[in-house]
């Protein structure tokens, strides 16, 4: 373990740390997986940490690509957010998601027709992106896919999803990426 893996655990707990004022150095790591342990203290499932035994009120997501890392981070403290809120970022390379059968298996009837009314040129990127809009929700609701299979989740049009076109001023179409970011449930207020 070494490289983007290391460095997207230490930029997650410097975001932690910075979204609720708080030293990183004090932070433990306390991922929670609803499968093997929902109380936390995993590491991997939903990103969390805890600050002197108690787990912060902050939702998180990290996705690489390669050496490209791609954070996201809610403050859950105050009235506005639900405590419960879940963030989902992903990444993905466009070549990756190109393989013979992707489309049966991945992709809702609806989006199949959407990628076949694009011109060929255009249909890697969209699959690309509707891949990392799929990711980005189930890691917002803090489901991955194990309720339901990525052909039953359809996001085209769901508003808690935003598309993610550029980072730091770089166009990440550009570097052969898609990405977005999802919010579960939606903020009030």
């Amino acid at each position: 373990v070494s490289g983007p893996f290391v460095a997207g655990r230490y930029l997650l707990r410097a975001l932690a740390a910075e979204l609720l004022g708080v030293e990183a150095r004090r932070l433990t790591s306390s991922f929670t997986c609803p499968r093997c342990t929902p109380a936390g203290g995993s590491d991997h499932g939903r990103p969390g940490y805890l600050l002197d035994g108690e787990r912060l009120p902050v939702a998180l997501s990290l996705s690489r690509a390669g050496r490209v890392i791609l954070l996201a981070g809610l403050d859950l403290r105050g009235s506005v957010r639900d405590p419960s809120a879940g963030i989902g970022v992903d990444l993905e390379r466009v070549a990756d998601v190109g393989f013979d059968g992707f489309d049966d298996v991945a992709l809702t009837p609806a989006e199949r027709r959407s990628l076949r009314g694009l011109s060929v040129p255009r249909r890697p990127a969209a699959r690309a992106r509707l891949w990392s809009r799929k990711e980005a929700l189930v890691k917002a609701l803090g489901t991955g896919f194990a309720d339901r299979g990525p052909d039953e989740v359809d996001v085209l049009m769901d508003d808690r999803i935003t598309d993610v076109l550029e980072v730091g001023g770089v166009l990440l179409g550009t570097l052969g990426l898609a990405a977005a970011v999802a919010v579960s449930p939606l903020p009030t207020g």
